[in-house]
């Protein structure tokens, strides 16, 4: 009898699987200009697999910086205006409150010299000194004088009061910055889009390991 070490094997079937196993799909369209790693060969984490032609979307990232400068720079010139505006209304409304203040200072002190002529026409009137008609025609200058300081401060209390042509500004104004804000916002989250979609134009390997099969 021969003395002998016996082994033992077991014949099983079954299917062998990865720790990680993943289908890696392209998030763009565009033509594939370059397989960077043969099937079977094993890549690390962050490495580049394959390339895509970045033209269109290198063409997208720029027209996308243009059209937000260009945006940006509208929103500035109608912010730039509407401040503009509200700076005319305002310089406006002082304008015409210090004509109308310097119109019933004129119609009050015609107003006061009235007053006193008046008083020396009726004076003069009772002495017989002067006729009813020159007593009347005072009294009708001075009855106007009177109607045209009340319509001047009238005015000049409308025109204090009257905020129309400014908050109509004012809303222009900030109109025009939220207008501002939007584009701003709005150019950046496109360009982000675009770069995003540039950068998406590479293919790259997600953890360390064996690209198997490729299907392109």
């Amino acid at each position: 009898m021969t003395r002998q070490t016996l082994k033992e094997i077991i014949d099983v079937s079954g299917v062998i699987e990865s720790e990680h196993d993943i289908i890696l799909r392209s998030e763009v369209n565009a033509r594939i200009v370059r397989l960077l790693v043969p099937e079977n060969n094993r890549v690390s984490e962050g490495r580049a697999l394959l390339t895509f032609d970045t033209s269109t979307y290198t063409l997208q990232l720029q027209q996308a910086k243009i059209n937000a400068e260009a945006n940006k720079a509208q929103a500035l010139t109608d912010l730039k205006n509407a401040k503009k505006t509200l700076q005319d209304a305002l310089n406006k409304k002082q304008w015409l409150i210090a004509q109308n203040r310097t119109q019933l200072d004129k119609v009050s002190k015609q107003e006061r010299f009235l007053e006193k002529e008046f008083k020396r026409i009726d004076n003069l009137r009772r002495e017989l000194v002067v006729t009813q008609q020159n007593r009347d025609s005072q009294k009708q200058q001075l009855d106007q004088a009177r109607i045209d300081e009340r319509l001047a401060r009238t005015n000049l209390r409308k025109i204090m009061a009257d905020e129309t042509e400014i908050l109509t500004a004012r809303n222009r104004l900030n109109l025009a910055n939220t207008a501002l804000s939007n584009a701003s916002k709005q150019g950046d989250i496109a360009v982000q889009i675009a770069g995003n979609n540039l950068e998406k134009a590479t293919l790259i390997g997600p953890f360390d390991g064996t690209v198997t099969h490729w299907d392109v």
